[in-house]
């Protein structure tokens, strides 16, 4: 009992030492910003608390050029009007509750910010797109970030043409990218130096790599989601700016669903990275393999 008593004490105590050396969760001028291992990321008011940058290992992964992560396109006499788009940087998003829950216990966002370092962290948000009750979980820990969303419709959805579930601006140094459709086909290729829109299919997963950095990213879905037909998951390039993923989907395919997706980066060099980021793809939901 004795030598139980010491291994528990010895690992509450290791455990209570690296939450301490972690860097605090930040919150400055409408910016929360959290580090956890080799990933830092950074969520913001303006845009509903939601992703603005992500680094892993210093390198950029998802900037903050555009809205990340949900938006819903709805029906204007001018569809190019700003008014036609709802949530993340597009505006008109309603947060009903924002808190953050560090190692399983929640903390409000406000300032001065009282939650402590923490080796896990979700921010957990409550939210109105249109028709939509939202619930939005974003976690980061030492293995990277997950994503998750679920859509329930308590208002008439007549105006909802399609919404963007996910959405992530990654760096545009990430200038090669390889998708994995649900059959296990790859499809593999470099973006092109002017713009240009490609992949439009259903994925399990997408990866890009930075050969000058040596830093990959894959982000995997839990399972294969069925998308909006024609652009489904698609790739906007925009040189020197960002290459967005975009994962579109309808009205009645996102009601009454959760959608979740997991974010891991890695190092390894130009040749390897493909094989890399297929391992970590699969590893990243381990249940469905």
């Amino acid at each position: 009992m004795k030598k139980l008593l010491s291994f528990t004490c010895a690992f509450v105590c290791v455990f209570a030492l690296e939450s301490a050396n972690a860097a605090p969760p930040k919150l400055k001028d409408g910016v929360l910003t959290l580090d956890v291992g080799d990933y830092a990321i950074d969520f913001r008011e303006q845009s509903a608390w939601t992703i603005g940058n992500v680094s892993y290992m210093g390198a950029p992964i998802i900037t903050y050029t555009g809205g990340n992560q949900s938006v819903i396109n709805v029906v204007r006499p001018v569809q190019s009007d700003p008014e036609a788009w709802i949530g993340s940087a597009h505006g008109g998003e309603e947060v009903e509750s924002i808190v953050l829950r560090v190692n399983g216990e929640e903390f409000p966002i406000t300032d001065p910010l009282t939650a402590p370092p923490g080796e896990e962290y979700t921010l957990v948000k409550k939210s109105r797109i249109g028709p939509f009750q939202c619930l939005t979980e974003t976690t980061l820990n030492a293995r990277g970030v997950e994503q998750g969303i679920s859509f329930n419709a308590d208002q008439p959805m007549d105006e909802v043409r399609y919404a963007y579930v996910f959405m992530h601006c990654w760096h545009y140094r990430l200038s090669e990218w390889l998708a994995v459709l649900p059959d296990g086909e790859r499809i593999q290729k470099n973006f092109p130096s002017e713009k240009s829109t490609s992949l439009e299919q259903d994925i399990s997963m997408l990866a890009l790599y930075s050969p000058a950095d040596n830093v990959g990213v894959v982000m995997a879905y839990e399972r294969p989601y069925e998308g909006d037909p024609p652009r489904r998951n698609f790739l906007n390039n925009w040189p020197e700016r960002h290459n967005k993923h975009y994962f579109r989907t309808s009205a009645m395919q996102m009601n009454g669903t959760t959608y979740k997706c997991r974010i891991e980066g890695f190092s390894t060099s130009p040749n390897t990275w493909v094989d890399k980021a297929v391992e970590l793809g699969k590893a990243l939901w381990p249940a469905k393999n």
